[in-house]
């Protein structure tokens, strides 16, 4: 019997070896992502020993699955506080987490017992980073390799039907703020002045309208205008005349 009781004791050894805690590995945690989360149990209100040991397994369990759900999908935070003269009387905190995990791996699950008696257990989750059964979404790499296929140049549009402007008109391009110039010339010169919508037919186009016109400035909103400071830069709209302003 007692040389059963060793060959037990020598298997769960080599069990508890073979399933040790992987997140104790730098290059393990390198690949994947580890939470290790805590939980107790109070032996006065519990029926026994093995109850307590039973209830601070659990709540570590949901503790360490709550934090995995935190750091893969976010957490919703509310607070309150109640303010009496210069003093908090009041304040609460509550935070909202819900998810489905998939792919979660639980480990290393152990509990011990402190000075007073009271259990303490430990749970160890992992989660895949990357792979067929990663959380994180692989980054695509763009090169500045040749395409075979030619990319279409952008038309820019500005829309000024609803305004009475001509072309011998000068015009500033610019944002609400007046932070970005998009262009500071005489805008006949480098645009095209098109009246037939149809000009454009067939053609890949992006609509601008003018938020308004102010003593002659065409006033873009900020992401129209940061789009046409990118355009001239990296496509060279103006020298190109992929610029038309659309009038009456």
């Amino acid at each position: 019997m007692k040389s059963m009781t060793n060959y037990l004791f020598i298997f769960f050894i080599l069990l508890q070896t073979t399933y040790a805690n992987q997140c104790e590995s730098d290059s393990f945690r390198e690949e994947n992502i580890c939470i290790i989360a805590g939980g107790a149990a109070d032996t006065t209100k519990t029926l026994n020993l093995a109850h307590a040991r039973s209830l601070s397994l659990r709540n570590a369990r949901i503790i360490a699955y709550e934090k995995m759900a935190e750091r893969l999908e976010g957490v919703i935070i509310g607070a309150q506080t109640t303010q009496s003269g210069d003093l908090i009387s009041d304040g609460q905190v509550k935070t909202i987490v819900q998810a489905t995990l998939k792919n979660v791996e639980i480990q290393k699950e152990s509990v011990s017992f402190l000075s007073d008696g009271s259990p303490w257990a430990e749970v160890t989750l992992s989660v895949p980073k990357k792979g067929k059964m990663g959380v994180e979404t692989k980054v695509l790499e763009f090169t500045n390799g040749h395409n075979s296929l030619k990319e279409k140049d952008e038309i820019i549009v500005i829309d000024l039907r609803e305004y009475n402007y001509k072309k011998s008109h000068f015009y500033e391009l610019k944002s609400p703020t007046k932070k970005i110039f998009a262009f500071n010339s005489f805008i006949g010169k480098s645009a095209r002045f098109v009246k037939d919508v149809d000009h454009f037919s067939g053609k890949a186009i992006k609509l601008m309208r003018p938020i308004k016109i102010d003593n002659s400035n065409i006033i873009l909103n900020e992401t129209d205008a940061i789009a046409l400071v990118m355009a001239e830069h990296s496509k060279n709209i103006i020298e190109k005349k992929n610029l038309y302003i659309l009038t009456k």
